[in-house]
């Protein structure tokens, strides 16, 4: 679809949604010249412009008469605040600018607390819960938000929000108890390994060679006291690869 054609498109969108807030002016572009009086400096002379534009277009077989994407981003942004005004009751001016940035904002928080939600899925329902709402509160205010400053404000405020969840307490202890968690479930296999290493050795060493089966049970105790101190996840394997050497020197006495 060419820039014309999307033009039109969004034109008639407008049109179609005018026709609907004012539906007292069913004739031609009337109502969207009623909404163009409801708007406020440029907004308003440039779409009563546009209207005597699109008139000599229509009109014109020809189309000498060509748009370019500002016009359709202008038109954009005036169809989303006025779908806002229609639909959820919006009382703020419209400004296509401002319109245009919060959508594009609006856009970028609805996909942020999916994201969010999903990162914290550790986190009980009541945490998860907490965060949600605070954060569609900001995204509620985003939606009502009054001018550009406080448009720029308000999802502002709300990408601070979801930078601050990470420092919450219930958050902190969550990761500090999953990590507690995955670190005794590392010492627990590393644990098994070791009695594996251990029992390989002892099947494999008659029951009068006391010696080897003595330095395997050293060795694994050994081995069990440095996984029971290990507080890194990662060191645990390095712990594991070490004794296996060790255990294998045993069996090869």
């Amino acid at each position: 679809m060419n820039i014309n054609q999307q033009f039109k498109q969004k034109f008639n969108e407008l049109d179609q949604l005018c026709k609907r807030m004012y539906p007292k002016y069913p004739k031609g572009f009337d109502a969207m010249r009623q909404f163009a009086y409801s708007l406020e400096g440029e907004n308003k002379n440039t779409l009563l412009n546009i209207i005597k534009t699109r008139n000599v277009n229509t009109h014109d077989s020809v189309n000498v008469i060509s748009f370019n994407k500002a016009a359709v981003d202008f038109l954009q942004g005036l169809i989303d605040g006025a779908n806002r005004k229609y639909y959820n009751g919006s009382k703020n001016k419209i400004d296509s600018n401002i319109e245009n940035l919060r959508t594009k904002n609006l856009k970028v928080m609805g996909s942020k607390v999916n994201w969010v939600i999903k990162r914290y899925s550790f986190l009980n329902a009541n945490s998860l819960n907490d965060i949600r709402s605070e954060l569609n509160r900001l995204i509620q205010l985003e939606r009502t938000a009054s001018g550009l400053e406080n448009v720029k404000k308000h999802y502002f405020d709300f990408l601070t929000a979801v930078k601050m969840i990470e420092n919450r307490g219930d958050v902190r202890n969550a990761r500090r108890k999953k990590k507690e968690n995955n670190l005794n479930s590392a010492r627990n296999r590393a644990r098994n390994e070791i009695e594996d290493l251990y029992a390989e050795v002892i099947n494999n060493t008659s029951f009068l060679n006391l010696i080897i089966r003595n330095k395997a049970k050293l060795l694994k105790k050994s081995a069990l006291d440095s996984i029971e101190r290990c507080n890194d996840f990662y060191n645990l394997d390095e712990i594991v690869d070490q004794y296996q050497d060790l255990f294998d020197d045993l069996l090869n006495d």
